[in-house]
């Protein structure tokens, strides 16, 4: 019988058995794939971002054993008991297999590790403050394609570009941007910039960016409020920036909405429609929510439901459909 070859290794935070989930779904939590140099082809995964889910087959790398034991001593019950080898999911088996189905958040391509996922990556551009100039290279990437659009007839479609909360310690930070746009010949009201919730730490900091919402108008450009309800943000956020859209953080939703997520959606949606915000709800992924959702007037949703993140070719493709 041949062996099998793995293509990839799965990094998690489990250090040792003790602690692993003994299923995917028991627990949220995240792992990154890396493939092996030899498989780290972009054609290979061609069609994988389509997926919600991926079946992985694989072993346990630090319980590989020449020999096999009929009874072992499940972590689930402490190490304390010892059961029968196939009436356990013990890695310590004749095929030391494992069968999990897993969420495919996100695909990144890293020239020496393959596609990394942005939750991977962001925090550590955040922690050392590089996420700035991440920042400005998407703003730049997205000037280029608009200007690119205009030049080849295409009507412009409004796009959104996240912004760090570390741009708020450069007072200048517009003027960058502000730059970048005339440059490329661009009108800034076809870009929308987006102001994570995160941002907002006390009542100071409140009145900092109101001042830069302000700022984002007299600029030309759109402002948004993201991740809305995942931090500190209250109803005064609310009363005294005038954002123009307002982004729904996921964690409302989740994979099924409860009773009370239903009532507490209601009340918002019925208090932002009243103020004149345009409504956008993130991570939808099934049917049910994204009908909830249209039936209670929100404006926009976004999810794998419909697209899951594409390349700017594919993206152009489907626009000129």
């Amino acid at each position: 019988m041949k062996a099998l070859k793995y293509i990839a290794k799965i990094q998690t935070d489990f250090p040792t058995k003790f602690g692993i989930p003994r299923q995917s779904g028991l627990v949220n939590t995240k792992g990154t794939i890396v493939f092996e140099p030899e498989y780290r082809k972009e054609e290979a995964l061609k069609g994988l971002e389509e997926c919600s889910h991926l079946w992985l087959i694989w072993e346990f790398s630090e319980a590989v054993r020449t020999g096999w034991s009929p009874t072992v001593r499940p972590p689930r019950l402490g190490g304390n008991k010892r059961c029968g080898v196939f009436a356990t999911r013990s890695p310590f088996r004749p095929n030391p297999i494992g069968l999990s189905c897993v969420k495919l958040t996100g695909i990144k391509k890293h020239p020496e590790k393959g596609m990394i996922p942005p939750g991977q990556f962001i925090p550590i551009l955040e922690n050392s403050g590089q996420i700035v100039q991440l920042d400005e290279f998407v703003f730049e990437q997205v000037c280029a394609l608009l200007k690119s659009w205009q030049e080849d007839g295409i009507a412009p479609l409004p796009i959104s570009v996240n912004l760090s909360r570390h741009h708020f310690k450069n007072r200048n930070f517009l003027g960058r941007l502000r730059s970048i746009a005339e440059h490329y010949g661009v009108d800034p009201g076809w870009i929308e910039l987006e102001i994570t919730e995160s941002i907002f730490f006390d009542e100071s900091s409140i009145e900092r960016v109101k001042t830069i919402v302000h700022q984002i108008h007299q600029s030309g450009f759109t402002c948004s409020l993201d991740d809305f309800g995942s931090g500190y943000s209250s109803l005064n956020t609310l009363k005294d920036l005038l954002f123009d859209e307002v982004k729904i953080d996921r964690k409302f939703l989740g994979d099924t909405l409860t009773e009370n997520a239903r009532i507490v959606l209601q009340e918002v949606f019925h208090m932002l429609k009243r103020m004149g915000k345009s409504i956008v709800c993130e991570g939808v992924e099934t049917q049910e929510i994204a009908d909830f959702l249209q039936n209670e007037g929100c404006n926009e949703i976004q999810g794998f439901l419909y697209y899951r993140p594409m390349c700017q070719e594919d993206f152009e493709k489907l626009i000129l459909k």
